[in-house]
């Protein structure tokens, strides 16, 4: 089978960096599935083709004009592929238009759905009103052209009336470089990467040192590493300046390839996302695997779906608000036995991307049967 894979997210820019690998992971697995796959993004605000940049810059709202350039050069990039993989997070015309154009060429169309429902994050109260009058009309016939939605955050059976293929957030084993470090005794260091949203509740991370920074006598120093930007950073950092916690909070920016993996190489432990209830729960985030395949213990304040939460080097702490109880993460890393390899192997056997792509291969094998 040959396969298309369309995203409008642009790899290059520091905010897309976690969107943009995991899209990278999931064609490479289709390959490895022996599906022949390309992928269609933007790179630098133009259309990226299989690795080859294309066309002009693209306007705002660039997932708009990404869509309208696929329609115009819609012969050179769709002409031999059987299967179309688009991953969907906006209700836009052009989009809508290139599905139904696919679907007259016959071929099979599955919609990723990342985060459903999908919101109106248009400002004003004009733009707001055309996105939701769009959104009714293309939810309302989506259903006429789209052969699955894939959804990875949600338990329905169907979406705008379409049978959905239900997987979870896998990882690319390959691309996550296993940790070379040996424990310290008297400094334990923590990582989080992200784009740093309220619903990562690091906040909780940092006033939990902040505590723990009021008894320290003869414990270990801990220290958190921030990764990433995004809209919570300025609150993050305020919140460690009120704290006097510049000693221990430390702001890496955006980082990635061999910088983000130097900055593994001095960590201890990994931190996922502790507030997710504070976005409506039902989230499937990818940095718990990408920790775990790392060799890293993780700490979480969610229940993942593909790991196995009953393992000593997955820490899941209470799912609110209140600051995270280091003396109690302290306590669990000092009793662990597994070292990094025991976790990389776990991971290997069970969080790679190709098992959950997989699901989608196979529903649409069985199909054609």
């Amino acid at each position: 089978m040959k396969l298309i894979y369309i995203a409008a997210v642009d790899s290059k820019k520091p905010e897309s960096f976690g969107v943009g690998k995991k899209i990278v992971g999931q064609v490479k697995a289709l390959n490895k599935l022996n599906v022949e796959s390309e992928l269609v993004n933007i790179e630098n605000d133009r259309v990226n083709i299989n690795g080859k940049v294309v066309g002009e810059k693209l306007k705002k709202p660039k997932y708009m004009f990404f869509h309208k350039y696929l329609i115009k050069n819609y012969n050179e990039i769709f002409k031999d592929k059987e299967c179309v993989y688009i991953r969907y997070y906006s209700n836009d015309i052009f989009l809508y238009y290139l599905i139904k154009k696919l679907r007259k060429d016959n071929k099979k169309i599955v919609l990723e759905i990342p985060t459903y429902p999908l919101d109106v994050t248009n400002n004003g109260f004009i733009k707001k009103v055309i996105y939701e009058v769009i959104n009714i009309y293309v939810r309302k016939n989506l259903k006429k052209y789209v052969d699955y939605i894939a959804t990875t955050n949600s338990n329905y059976d169907e979406i705008y009336g379409i049978e959905t293929i239900k997987i979870n957030n896998g990882i690319d084993i390959v691309e996550n470089k296993v940790v070379n470090k040996k424990k310290s005794d008297n400094i334990i260091r923590l990582v989080a990467v992200a784009n740093l949203s309220k619903w990562h509740g690091y906040d909780r991370v940092i006033t939990g040192i902040g505590k723990y920074n009021k008894n320290i006598n003869g414990k270990k120093k801990v220290v958190f590493h921030i990764v990433g930007e995004g809209a919570e950073k300025e609150n993050l950092i305020n919140l460690s300046n009120r704290l006097q916690l510049n000693d221990f909070i430390h702001f890496e920016g955006a980082k990635s390839g061999e910088a983000l993996d130097n900055i593994f190489n001095q960590m201890d432990i990994g931190v996922s996302s502790l507030a997710l209830f504070r976005a409506g729960g039902g989230h499937d985030p990818i940095k718990t695997k990408e920790f775990l395949a790392r060799g890293l213990p993780v700490i979480l304040g969610y229940d993942d779906k593909l790991v196995d939460m009953s393992l000593p080097y997955v820490i899941k702490v209470p799912e609110n608000d209140e600051p995270i109880d280091i003396d109690k993460i302290v306590e669990r890393f000092n009793n662990l036995n597994d070292n990094c390899y025991d976790i990389r192997k776990y991971a290997e056997e069970n969080l790679s991307w190709e098992s959950q792509m997989n699901k989608i291969i196979n529903k649409i094998n069985r199909e054609k049967k």
